[in-house]
Parts: C-alpha cells; sequence; structure tokens
C-alpha cells in the first residue's frame, strides 16, 4: 500500500483535505496527518530536521509528502517550515511539493520561480484541482518507481539520462536528455560510475526519487524533447484555440506522451510530431490541419513580430513560397533542444505573476 503524508496546521483543514484526497485516489493509497506521527518533545538542543528525520524514519514507506508553505501552528514544532520538510524528503529520497493557503506577493512568486521543489499549481480554494494534481504527481512517482524497477542491473547502473530514456522507452532521444543537466545539474550529480559502485537497495532508494524529480522539474517544465499545449501549438504553427480541438488533436495523437506525469499534460513528444509532419509531405502542422480538417484552421503569431508565424516548418518548405518563421522558431531542430517560441496573447507570452520568461515555461503551463 502507497502512503502519502500531509503536513498541515490547521486540524479542520487537514482532516478535510486528507479525507476528500483518499476518497478521489482510493483504497491503494493511505493518506496519513503528519501531527499524528510527530514526536511530542521538548527537547531544543535537536535541530527540526534530526528531529523530523527520526520520526519520518519510524514509517517504513512514504511515496510522497504534501505540506502547507507555512506549518507554524504544528505543537512541539513551533516555526516549523516547508523548507525543513523539503530537505528532509531530501534526505531521504521522497518527493515534496507544497501549496500555500495565502495569497502570494511579488517577492514570494520570484522566490518560487527560482525554487527547485515542486509547487502544486492549484490553490485550496480550487480544492477538486488541487486533489487531482497531487494524485497525478503521487502516480507519476510511483510509476517511475515501477518502470525503474523493472530495467536490469546492467541498465540501472548507466547514466540518468541513459536510464531516463531507456525507462520512457525512447533510448534514441539519450543525447537530448543529457543537453537537460548542461542547465539543472543538480538531479545529474551520481554518475554511472557512482551508481555501479552503490549496491542495489541504495540504486533503489535515490535513483527513482532523481528521475522522478529530473523529469518534472526540468524535461516537462522546459520544453524540448517533450511540448507542452502551448508549445506544442507553437511548434505547429496553430492557434492554442484551433489546436484544443479533438479534430485536430486527433491528427498528432500518435506523438501523445503517455509516460509519468503524463496526467499533469497534455505534453507531445516533439520528433514525433515532426515526423507526422515529414510523412505527410507538408511545411508544418498548420498546413496539415487545414487539409485534413478546416481551411480555417488559424495560425499561432509570434508573440515578438505578430507579421510572423510562430512554429517549425519542415525541410520542405522554401523562401520562396513560405515566409520565415519567426526568431524564435529558428532554434528548432537540429539547432537547439528548448523551444522558447512563445505564441503571442498566451498567458506565457506575458509577463504576469503565473509566467517566468521566454526561456522558463511554468511546467504546468
Amino acid at each position: 500500500m502507497g502512503t502519502i503524508l500531509f503536513f498541515e496546521d490547521d486540524p479542520e483543514f487537514a482532516k478535510k483535505t486528507s479525507l476528500s484526497l483518499s476518497k478521489k485516489i482510493g483504497s491503494s493509497v493511505k493518506v496519513r496527518l503528519a501531527k499524528a506521527i510527530l514526536s511530542k518533545s521538548n527537547n531544543y538542543s535537536a535541530t527540526f530536521v534530526e528531529r523530523l528525520l527520526k520520526d519520518l524514519k519510524n514509517l517504513k514507506t512514504i511515496d510522497l509528502i504534501v505540506a502547507d508553505i507555512n506549518l507554524y501552528g504544528i505543537e512541539w514544532y513551533p516555526g516549523l517550515s516547508a523548507e525543513v520538510v523539503s530537505e528532509v524528503g531530501k534526505r531521504l529520497f521522497i518527493p515534496v511539493c507544497t501549496y500555500s493557503r495565502k495569497v502570494q506577493d511579488d517577492f514570494e512568486r520570484i522566490q518560487e520561480s527560482i525554487d527547485t521543489s515542486i509547487k502544486l499549481k492549484n490553490e485550496p480554494e480550487r480544492m477538486p484541482e488541487m486533489l487531482d494534481e497531487i494524485m497525478h504527481l503521487y502516480d507519476g512517482f510511483t510509476q517511475t518507481k515501477k518502470l525503474y524497477n523493472r530495467l536490469g542491473r546492467r541498465t540501472k547502473s548507466e547514466s540518468l539520462p541513459r536510464t531516463l530514456a531507456t525507462i520512457l522507452d525512447r533510448p534514441q532521444y539519450v543525447d537530448r536528455f543529457s543537453l537537460y543537466g548542461l542547465g539543472n545539474q543538480g538531479f545529474l550529480r551520481l554518475t554511472s560510475k557512482e551508481l555501479k559502485r552503490a549496491n542495489l537497495a541504495l540504486q533503489a532508494k535515490t535513483v527513482p526519487y532523481l528521475l522522478g524529480n529530473w523529469l518534472l522539474l526540468s524535461v516537462l517544465r522546459f520544453p524540448g524533447i517533450l511540448l507542452n499545449e502551448i508549445a506544442a501549438a507553437s511548434h505547429l504553427n496553430i492557434s492554442e484555440n484551433d489546436f484544443r480541438k479533438s479534430e485536430v488533436r486527433n491528427i498528432f495523437k500518435r506523438a501523445v506522451y503517455e509516460g509519468p506525469f503524463s496526467g499533469l499534460g497534455p505534453f507531445w513528444w516533439r520528433y514525433e510530431l515532426d515526423e507526422i509532419i515529414d510523412k505527410a509531405k507538408v511545411s508544418s502542422g498548420l498546413e496539415l490541419a487545414r487539409k485534413r480538417t478546416h481551411k480555417d484552421t488559424k495560425p499561432c503569431k509570434c508573440s515578438v513580430d505578430p507579421k510572423l508565424d510562430a512554429g517549425y516548418q519542415s525541410s520542405r518548405a522554401t523562401s520562396a513560397k513560405f515566409p520565415p518563421p519567426c526568431c524564435c522558431s529558428a532554434l528548432s531542430p537540429p539547432y537547439s533542444n528548448v523551444i522558447v517560441c512563445i505564441p503571442r496573447g498566451s498567458a506565457a507570452g506575458k509577463i504576469t505573476d503565473k509566467s517566468e520568461s521566454s526561456f522558463s515555461f511554468s511546467w504546468m503551463n
């Protein structure tokens, strides 16, 4: 049986939310309130991290921790915060996601944008969506662990990019996965040589944790190998509204990502979108959509220059017949690993309290 540990200092909210989450996720997963397992001690010679480590080690298995950012009201742990919980989770290789019940100010939002911990997109005011998100996070980490455990011993000792490419059944993309380590090396500190030295029990505990966090916070967060809805629409040069239509989506369903955390999507494999376009012998996703659905399917306009279309054009496009794509799209394959073009008018194309920059899409945008 899986376990989700819930940190919340408001007893009424904790009870209500844990019961709702238990009902949502099913009987195969136990949702436990952290307050019930924390030690009651007035010995403050030990730090909160040391005490919490000792308390959580008494539980055999914890698959996911969900914590409020502010936990000041928890008895015996005055001043406890999500930062302490996250540090303990990191030491025990337990994924931690956090939420805030109060409206964040601008400074807190800036801090969040550079933090590597998992922040829930949905706040408690949107309880059904928040519960769905927690469920998909739990499913993503447990699926990563299951896929890893199926690997042979030799594969488990490979580098983390190669292991991730293998469990996602895309070994041909190993070099592309490796590129993500250039900008976010925190998850890739374990080399293949160190993994080979580690015993199987240590590998089984640490590697799925690292792979799951890396996939969620880096690969899925920054569109490159995998594209979220906004990036996919931009790459295909189809307006976001038209791309959401089922008849348009069906054209590209073969490229849909179905691996860990796919419930937080949808996401698409970038190069498989390109293969669909190339096999159809068209210049872009827009041309294909107009050919197979509606001729009035709208293009995706660049946020920098609205006169230009976004999107990657296949090698079939010629400068005489097709205008050049926007400057952002010029970084499409084979020149870059990351999509930086933002559709005009999209939430990610504006400087808002929900966006980060053209180079760092929110992982759930």
